[in-house]
Protein backbone atom coordinates (compact mmCIF):
# COMPACT_ATOMS: atom_id res chain seq x y z
CA UNK A 1 0.00 0.00 0.00
CA UNK A 2 2.69 2.15 0.98
CA UNK A 3 4.17 2.14 -3.03
CA UNK A 4 0.31 2.79 -4.11
CA UNK A 5 0.52 5.85 -2.13
CA UNK A 6 3.88 7.01 -3.12
CA UNK A 7 3.22 6.47 -6.61
CA UNK A 8 -0.08 8.79 -6.38
CA UNK A 9 1.27 11.20 -4.02
CA UNK A 10 4.37 11.80 -6.61
CA UNK A 11 2.00 11.77 -9.55
CA UNK A 12 -0.35 14.80 -7.71
CA UNK A 13 2.77 16.95 -7.09
CA UNK A 14 4.31 16.55 -10.84
CA UNK A 15 0.88 17.63 -12.02
CA UNK A 16 0.72 20.10 -9.50
CA UNK A 17 3.99 21.72 -10.50
CA UNK A 18 3.75 21.39 -14.18
CA UNK A 19 0.44 23.18 -14.00
CA UNK A 20 -0.80 20.38 -15.60
CA UNK A 21 -4.91 17.99 -15.13
CA UNK A 22 -4.76 15.60 -13.38
CA UNK A 23 -5.84 12.19 -15.87
CA UNK A 24 -7.35 9.10 -14.47
CA UNK A 25 -4.59 6.36 -14.20
CA UNK A 26 -3.94 2.90 -12.97
CA UNK A 27 -1.33 1.61 -10.97
CA UNK A 28 0.11 -1.88 -11.89
CA UNK A 29 2.62 -4.74 -11.60
CA UNK A 30 4.83 -6.26 -13.65
CA UNK A 31 4.60 -10.17 -13.24
CA UNK A 32 7.97 -11.77 -14.19
CA UNK A 33 8.41 -14.83 -11.99
CA UNK A 34 6.34 -17.72 -10.84
CA UNK A 35 5.97 -17.04 -7.33
CA UNK A 36 4.13 -13.53 -8.22
CA UNK A 37 1.51 -15.74 -10.24
CA UNK A 38 1.19 -18.12 -7.11
CA UNK A 39 0.98 -14.88 -4.83
CA UNK A 40 -1.42 -12.43 -7.32
CA UNK A 41 -4.24 -11.92 -4.97
CA UNK A 42 -2.19 -9.92 -2.37
CA UNK A 43 -0.74 -8.43 -5.42
CA UNK A 44 -3.57 -7.31 -6.49
CA UNK A 45 -4.40 -5.43 -3.27
CA UNK A 46 -2.93 -2.49 -4.78
CA UNK A 47 -2.21 -3.37 -8.42
CA UNK A 48 -4.97 -2.37 -10.67
CA UNK A 49 -3.64 -4.13 -13.35
CA UNK A 50 -0.94 -6.84 -14.30
CA UNK A 51 1.40 -7.04 -17.05
CA UNK A 52 2.91 -10.09 -17.71
CA UNK A 53 6.91 -10.05 -18.96
CA UNK A 54 6.51 -13.32 -20.45
CA UNK A 55 10.12 -13.90 -21.71
CA UNK A 56 11.70 -13.30 -18.05
CA UNK A 57 8.37 -15.70 -16.75
CA UNK A 58 9.53 -18.27 -19.38
CA UNK A 59 13.18 -18.00 -18.88
CA UNK A 60 12.19 -18.56 -15.28
CA UNK A 61 9.58 -21.26 -15.48
CA UNK A 62 11.99 -23.29 -17.78
CA UNK A 63 15.39 -22.55 -16.47
CA UNK A 64 17.20 -21.41 -19.55
CA UNK A 65 17.93 -17.97 -21.66
CA UNK A 66 15.82 -17.10 -24.45
CA UNK A 67 19.67 -16.18 -25.62
CA UNK A 68 21.46 -19.35 -25.49
CA UNK A 69 18.21 -21.76 -27.06
CA UNK A 70 19.81 -21.46 -30.50
CA UNK A 71 21.67 -24.27 -29.91
CA UNK A 72 18.90 -26.75 -28.61
CA UNK A 73 15.57 -25.70 -29.09
CA UNK A 74 15.32 -26.92 -32.43
CA UNK A 75 16.24 -30.57 -31.45
CA UNK A 76 13.67 -30.17 -28.50
CA UNK A 77 11.36 -29.07 -31.38
CA UNK A 78 12.27 -32.03 -33.66
CA UNK A 79 12.33 -34.47 -30.72
CA UNK A 80 9.16 -33.75 -29.56
CA UNK A 81 10.28 -32.39 -26.28
CA UNK A 82 8.64 -28.99 -26.90
CA UNK A 83 5.81 -28.31 -29.62
CA UNK A 84 6.71 -24.94 -30.43
CA UNK A 85 9.53 -22.72 -28.99
CA UNK A 86 8.44 -20.60 -25.86
CA UNK A 87 9.47 -17.87 -26.47
CA UNK A 88 7.75 -17.07 -29.89
CA UNK A 89 4.49 -18.64 -28.58
CA UNK A 90 3.26 -18.79 -24.99
CA UNK A 91 3.68 -22.66 -23.56
CA UNK A 92 0.10 -23.48 -22.29
CA UNK A 93 0.73 -26.21 -19.95
CA UNK A 94 3.81 -23.89 -18.01
CA UNK A 95 3.70 -20.30 -18.68
CA UNK A 96 -0.25 -20.09 -19.69
CA UNK A 97 -1.04 -21.79 -16.55
CA UNK A 98 1.17 -19.56 -14.40
CA UNK A 99 -0.55 -16.75 -16.04
CA UNK A 100 -4.08 -18.21 -15.65
CA UNK A 101 -3.52 -19.13 -12.17
CA UNK A 102 -2.08 -14.96 -11.44
CA UNK A 103 -5.21 -13.64 -13.44
CA UNK A 104 -7.71 -15.75 -11.44
CA UNK A 105 -6.26 -15.24 -8.36
CA UNK A 106 -5.84 -11.47 -8.61
CA UNK A 107 -9.50 -11.48 -9.87
CA UNK A 108 -10.81 -13.17 -6.52
CA UNK A 109 -9.58 -9.77 -5.07
CA UNK A 110 -9.97 -7.32 -7.50
CA UNK A 111 -12.94 -8.49 -9.74
CA UNK A 112 -11.64 -5.54 -12.36
CA UNK A 113 -8.51 -6.20 -13.05
CA UNK A 114 -7.12 -6.35 -16.22
CA UNK A 115 -3.87 -8.16 -17.71
CA UNK A 116 -1.54 -7.38 -20.32
CA UNK A 117 1.56 -9.71 -22.31
CA UNK A 118 4.30 -7.25 -22.07
CA UNK A 119 7.02 -9.30 -24.49
CA UNK A 120 6.70 -10.24 -27.38
CA UNK A 121 4.43 -13.50 -28.08
CA UNK A 122 2.42 -14.09 -31.22
CA UNK A 123 -0.65 -12.25 -32.55
CA UNK A 124 -2.29 -15.51 -32.78
CA UNK A 125 -1.55 -16.62 -29.30
CA UNK A 126 -2.98 -13.19 -27.51
CA UNK A 127 -5.66 -13.05 -29.64
CA UNK A 128 -6.60 -16.86 -27.75
CA UNK A 129 -5.59 -15.27 -24.85
CA UNK A 130 -7.59 -12.53 -25.10
CA UNK A 131 -10.69 -14.50 -26.16
CA UNK A 132 -10.44 -16.49 -23.16
CA UNK A 133 -10.65 -13.46 -20.89
CA UNK A 134 -6.81 -13.62 -19.71
CA UNK A 135 -5.53 -10.70 -21.68
CA UNK A 136 -5.88 -7.56 -22.76
CA UNK A 137 -5.13 -7.03 -26.67
CA UNK A 138 -2.99 -4.21 -26.83
CA UNK A 139 -0.76 -2.94 -29.24
CA UNK A 140 3.17 -1.94 -28.28
CA UNK A 141 5.86 -0.20 -30.04
CA UNK A 142 9.15 -0.89 -28.72
CA UNK A 143 12.66 -0.12 -29.78
CA UNK A 144 13.72 -3.74 -30.85
CA UNK A 145 10.14 -4.58 -31.35
CA UNK A 146 8.54 -2.17 -33.68
CA UNK A 147 4.59 -3.11 -33.63
CA UNK A 148 4.86 -5.73 -31.60
CA UNK A 149 2.53 -7.23 -29.41
CA UNK A 150 2.11 -6.56 -25.78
Amino acid sequence: NNQFALVDRVYAEVCKAKNVKAIPHLVGTMIEIPRACVVADKLAETAQFFSFGTNDLTQMSFGFSRDDTGSFMGGYIEKGILSDDPFQTIDQEGVGALMRMGVERGRKTRKDLTAREFDRQSPLTMASEARRGILVQSRFCGPSRPGGYQ
